[in-house]
């Protein structure tokens, strides 16, 4: 599905390129955007003042903004005063090309005679078609949709950088991506990797019948309404709300149950709002999957290897959250099979999450209790 048949590699190098140039503005993003507490002035901010030396203040020459190249031939130092860049400058401008070209890999075939199920995100409820939306061809509409996912890789992609430096992710981060997801979702109406309601009546007929006969399951026999064909674009819109109330809902009772249980925060309000914008774009089952399944796998594995290299094992917890939505967007055709039957269940499936939820809160008070029993034990025999 590459525009005008263009070689494959011709596309990715000018995503690359692309992307590194993209990557030089996102180090001002970076930069700029948490100095500023609303968003119209942070955003603002972005174009007030051309790039210059933080040290000396003169502003940089066009040969010094060439991605990656412009570090290396100054050196990694400034012009003027000579004080050092810090090489992450153009190391943010390579992962960010990398970034362009691997998604457009993995979101968009190759060749304009690909099926579209060479895409990581087919599955057998994607979307077969991307036919009468706006009149547009479906060629169109599938790089369209490669920008609309890269808009929210971008944001993690800064909101990750800026968690690593001042420990928060500032709203003028999370809030415009999130107007984008909606926006696009309901404007494009094909986007949706899931549709927001569908389920396996055969599956929730079964449970029905083992359960006892005086429950009625009227509600899991419903079938799949259909305005959720008829109506693309309202559809669209329903997926990505249906994704912020989720990415919200999820973690801010994370935030608050781990505050009673723990006594800290497990979340922050930053988290909240990043798991909303990711949700925006995804919908409610991924945003699921992320928060449920991802990240806790990948926060393990970060922490497992910082504590091999470093002394202090903390991973901030946004740079997993975006990392694990980055990985789910990529690895949709592969990890989505194996967990669409769970979410096949229709409303069965929110009984089975309040009964898991009932049965973990427990568990962590108790795993808590312990803790704490084993602190005072320590310091007991310490004190002894």
């Amino acid at each position: 599905m590459i525009p005008y048949d263009l070689p494959p590699y011709f596309m990715l190098s000018w995503m690359f390129l692309y992307g590194a140039v993209i990557g030089s503005f996102l180090t001002v993003c970076v930069h700029r955007l948490p100095m500023h507490n609303g968003i119209f002035a942070a955003w603002r901010s972005l174009v007030d003042n051309a790039s210059h030396c933080d040290h000396c203040q003169q502003q940089l020459l066009a040969r010094d903004n060439i991605p990656i190249f412009g570090w290396l031939l100054l050196g990694g130092r400034c012009r003027f005063c000579k004080t050092g860049i810090p090489i992450k400058y153009p190391l943010i401008e390579l992962a960010n090309g990398l970034l362009f070209a691997g998604l457009y890999a993995m979101e968009v075939p190759l060749n304009h005679w690909n099926p579209l199920s060479q895409s990581c995100l087919s599955s057998t409820l994607s979307p077969t078609t991307f036919e009468n939306a706006w009149g547009l061809s479906p060629l169109v509409l599938i790089n369209c949709r490669y920008f609309y996912h890269l808009v929210l890789l971008e944001t993690l992609f800064v909101a990750s950088m800026i968690d690593w430096d001042i420990r928060t992710i500032p709203l003028s981060v999370t809030l415009p991506a999130m107007l984008v997801g909606v926006t696009g979702a309901a404007a494009f109406g094909q986007f949706w990797i899931v549709p927001v309601w569908f389920q396996d009546v055969s599956l929730a007929a079964s449970l029905s019948l083992s359960s006892p006969t005086t429950w009625t399951w009227t509600g899991v026999l419903l079938e799949v309404p259909n305005w959720i064909s008829e109506h693309p674009h309202w559809h669209g819109l329903t997926v990505s709300l249906m994704g912020i109330a989720a990415g919200a809902g999820l973690g801010w009772t994370i935030l608050v149950v781990g505050k009673k249980l723990l006594g800290r925060d497990v979340l922050r309000f930053g988290d909240v709002m990043l798991l909303a914008t990711i949700g925006s774009f995804v919908g409610w089952q991924p945003i699921a999957i992320v928060i449920l399944f991802m990240a806790p796998l990948v926060t393990f594995c970060a922490t497992s290897i910082k504590r091999r290299l470093s002394p202090n094992p903390r991973v901030p917890y946004e740079s997993c959250l975006s990392a694990s939505a980055a990985i789910v967007l990529l690895s949709w055709r592969w990890i989505w099979p194996d967990l669409e039957q769970c979410f096949s269940m229709g409303p069965v499936l929110m009984v089975v999450a309040l009964g898991v939820m009932a049965t973990c809160l427990p568990a962590i008070t108790l795993i808590q209790y312990l803790k704490q029993r084993s602190s005072l034990r320590n310091i007991d025999g310490n004190c002894a």
